[in-house]
């Protein structure tokens, strides 16, 4: 089998992406508990080495430069602010700055060539087809259960309905 994301060479099964997904939700309502069902699903997105360490180097580079990124805010306002010399946030700004710009070069000449992660998650067959689905990304939903639409309530079957 072919890597996906750049169609040239063998995918191996130990850089494969491995993305789970959850869908088919359904909560039932009991007097005492709330119980929660739903499916989850484990896609293997067929990746070579190659592209795996491409990958990495993208989220390192994103890393840095989201870091490098507050530097720069906190020059600028080292700057607007005059809390301290304007030779320490120059430097500090122009190095961030230059620093930032390299990191997006770095991740676009990494990127050249090769579908991204992200493109992964919307155009991966399977995962399209899932998303069609209503399935999200994740092991499990967040937050509060959503409403079913059959409720069990088991206590209230034999009484008529309140006023």
């Amino acid at each position: 089998m072919s890597c996906w994301f750049c169609s040239v060479r063998e995918a191996e099964d130990d850089h494969a992406l491995k993305i789970e997904m959850y869908g088919d939700i359904d909560t039932r309502r009991s007097p005492s508990q709330t119980q929660v069902a739903y499916n989850v699903r484990h896609i293997d997105v067929p990746r070579c080495a190659d592209c795996h360490s491409r990958h990495q180097i993208v989220s390192l580079a994103t890393i840095v430069a989201a870091a490098l990124t507050v530097i720069l805010i906190a020059a600028v306002l080292c700057a607007v602010f005059e809390w301290v010399s304007p030779w320490i946030w120059a430097i500090a700004a122009g190095l961030s700055f230059g620093l930032v710009l390299g990191m997006l070069a770095v991740r676009f000449v990494a990127h050249k060539s090769i579908f991204s992660v992200r493109q992964a998650k919307a155009n991966f067959p399977e995962i399209r087809g899932l998303l069609e689905k209503n399935y999200r990304f994740g092991r499990q939903p967040k937050g509060s259960p959503p409403e079913s639409s059959q409720p069990n309530d088991v206590s209230n079957e034999n009484q008529p309905p309140a006023p």
